[in-house]
């Protein structure tokens, strides 16, 4: 279980909950033993706020963002939002889902892919590419949707399990390069405070810094 493990307390002590809804989504998707990307983000103050309406929420959730990646969608599911525990989800409609992203009435939001395209060296296996820095860029933009006009205070951060067994593969244009994994088992990004678009934004750059980092390499948002 997630929240038995020392470095995940001790990364998300100033907000347990936080890691509660990383195990809970791990749990419910069945990421114990996978690799995964996981980012979620949620308010700095839960009690300032009304519980969000359900009608609110499936409205966030009923279209994706515009990219075109077959490995999340965009977060677009051709199935209707469906009920979870604390509150509402989308997913691929794959018998066996790849993606998920779940809104939940406090404001919080969790979205998870654990599919990854295999590389093209030896030995095969699942590759996180660098299109992925996208995934980032994608939840960002679903979140936004719930915290209106008043840009609440949030926590935005990132965890990446099983980073150990996920090499890195970067290159456009017919080349690649692949990078070994790390290793680290997980990569657990900084609990970062964003209000402001603006501030999601710079948080999601410094996000793909440390993805990159984390493989030796230099992320260059500008040549995305």
């Amino acid at each position: 279980m997630l929240t038995q493990d020392t470095a995940l307390q001790i990364a998300y002590a100033g907000r347990p909950d936080m890691l509660l809804r990383l195990a809970e989504f791990a749990s419910s998707y069945a990421l114990a033993d996978k690799p995964a990307l996981i980012v979620q983000a949620s308010p700095e103050n839960q009690d300032a706020a009304p519980p969000l309406a359900d009608s609110a929420i499936k409205m966030a959730l009923s279209h994706g963002t515009n990219r075109q990646v077959a490995w999340w969608d965009g977060f677009h599911s051709s199935q209707a939002a469906r009920p979870v525990f604390r509150g509402w989800a989308c997913r691929d409609a794959r018998d066996d889902p790849q993606w998920a992203l779940e809104m939940h009435r406090d404001g919080s939001c969790i979205a998870g892919v654990w599919a990854f395209p295999d590389g093209h060296r030896e030995p095969a296996g699942p590759c996180l590419h660098d299109f992925y820095a996208g995934a980032f860029e994608d939840f960002v933009e679903m979140a936004l949707r719930l915290t209106g006009e008043t840009a609440p205070s949030y926590r935005l951060t990132a965890t990446l399990l099983h980073a150990n067994r996920l090499p890195f593969v970067t290159g456009n244009r017919g080349w690649s390069r692949t990078t070994p994994a790390p290793h680290l088992t997980t990569l657990q990004w900084p609990l970062r405070t964003v209000s402001q678009p603006d501030a999601w934004n710079a948080a999601v750059t410094a996000m793909n810094t440390e993805l990159f980092g984390a493989y030796g390499l230099v992320y260059h948002p500008e040549s995305r």
